[in-house]
């Protein structure tokens, strides 16, 4: 058999495995076709601005009643021009995110058959699932292994469905997912108070009515192995979130966003997370909140390891612009028709079957 059949022999056998991180590990040399782009989103062909990065945002004076009015300026501006920005300051211990990183890249480290047994229809969120990121809607892959589960257990019983390895994995994201919540609160009032609008405002707003309630969450884990052709390939092709918000972590470079024509790195600072309003908060606040545009790009000499909080409404929760987001006589910018955020997410669903929105 030649070199080159050989090589293909390899892709397609670790192609059926669903594992990027699997096909990779063998040493390919050349990725297989429905992985490689159109010219056009090809890397190598976008404008890419190194100079730019998202606004930061510097949480540590929040309680400061001064402080706290230009931050939740700040935020606003932030979600008003770019839809992401960075927060420091924010609380959370930095020995706890290196933690949930490490654990996140130990689960992806195991092998193959210890994380065969939570294959399964990625669209499942009742139990964790593993598997290759699927098809968008130009029916190319991605190059990215992910594994998601809701957050935090419904009950013990649930609990017990989460890994049992790596052994710190259960207790990790159970820190996690409390400091992501409290976060997530913060954030929510911050971007009220910038609006002049009361606490908890757009929590209730999607359903997380009562104080102690919390919106839906997802906890999307992504590992972007090495790519060998890094500028044919995309870690996930442009797209945005059909989420409220998503509260993200990343362990190095990798992530850009759209603006003005130009795609900009967003910086990996380990003292940082990295948030964004998705399509939800875009629609709710009639254009106020921005969803933007992003991708990942992969690299041939690095992996990359990310941890996304993806927060979401309650399925029958209406999506339309909230009242106070209609100045008297303007339409409003989106969603004319009576739909709830579940016909909302099986609208692209239709569209697209085998995007995953989690």
């Amino acid at each position: 058999m030649t070199v080159i059949a050989t090589q293909r022999r390899m892709n397609d056998d670790n192609h059926k495995i669903k594992s990027i991180k699997a096909m990779a590990d063998t040493g390919i040399t050349h990725i297989p076709p429905d992985f490689i782009l159109p010219l056009y989103m090809q890397p190598r062909f976008t404008k890419t601005d190194i100079s730019r990065d998202v606004p930061t945002v510097d949480l540590s004076l929040v309680n400061d009643p001064c402080e706290r009015k230009r931050i939740a300026t700040s935020i606003v501006e932030a979600v008003r021009d770019w839809g992401y920005f960075k927060v420091r300051g924010h609380g959370i211990s930095e020995i706890l995110m290196t933690k949930l990183l490490l654990v996140i890249r130990e689960f992806f480290d195991l092998p193959l058959s210890e994380k065969v047994q939570f294959l399964g229809s990625q669209s499942d969120t009742s139990s964790p699932r593993y598997g290759r990121t699927r098809r968008g809607t130009t029916g190319h892959q991605s190059w990215r292994d992910q594994f998601h589960h809701r957050i935090p257990p419904l009950n013990p019983k649930e609990l017990q469905t989460w890994p049992d390895k790596p052994e710190a994995y259960r207790e990790t994201v159970l820190g996690w997912t409390k400091e992501i919540q409290k976060l997530s609160n913060v954030l929510f009032d911050l971007l009220a108070e910038g609006y002049s609008l009361e606490p908890r405002y757009f929590q209730s707003l999607m359903g997380a009515v009562e104080k102690s309630a919390e919106l839906d969450a997802t906890l999307l884990a992504a590992y972007y192995p090495r790519c060998p052709q890094a500028d044919l390939a995309s870690g996930i092709v442009a797209h945005t979130d059909p989420t409220s918000m998503v509260l993200a972590l990343q362990d190095s470079p990798g992530l850009e966003v759209f603006k003005d024509g130009t795609w900009i790195p967003v910086g990996a600072d380990p003292a940082c997370l990295t948030i964004s309003t998705g399509d939800v908060m875009e629609i709710l606040t009639n254009g106020s909140c921005k969803s933007c545009e992003h991708r990942v790009r992969v690299k041939e000499t690095q992996d990359r390891v990310s941890a996304l909080v993806m927060l979401k409404p309650r399925l029958d929760i209406k999506l339309e612009a909230a009242p106070v987001f209609i100045t008297k006589g303007q339409a409003t910018r989106f969603m004319d028709t009576d739909m709830t955020y579940r016909q909302y997410v099986t609208s692209f669903k239709d569209e697209c079957p085998e995007v995953s929105f989690d």
